[in-house]
């Protein structure tokens, strides 16, 4: 760096320095900007595509068309039958542990 260039820093350092504004300032700031233009984005980006759909809408369809589909229908009714075997064991466990309480009081 040239001497006039650290000058120059100096003072722009100097005159930061007199309004309150330092490097943790500046980033923070940065910090916070970049974040309101991302969210910004992300939220823009929910409600449009190039398309004219929302994301929500090409969303909701892709899930509709897979729930539709004999594959997920097979594989939805083998994991609530496991989540109906799972609780009705669940379920005689806590039977027979009340009946045995039960039966130790009596």
């Amino acid at each position: 760096m040239t001497t006039e260039e650290i000058e120059m820093r100096r003072v722009i350092k100097e005159m930061l320095s007199d309004v309150g504004i330092n490097r943790e300032t500046l980033k923070q700031a940065v910090k916070d900007i970049l974040e309101e233009k991302i969210n910004k984005a992300i939220v823009d980006a929910m409600h449009e595509t190039s398309g004219g759909s929302t994301v929500k809408d090409k969303i909701n369809d892709y899930v509709a068309r897979h729930v539709r589909s004999f594959s997920f229908d097979a594989e939805f009714r083998n994991e609530v039958e496991k989540a109906v075997k799972k609780e009705m064991q669940d379920f005689r466990i806590s039977a027979e542990i009340k009946r045995e309480t039960q039966n130790e009081k009596d």
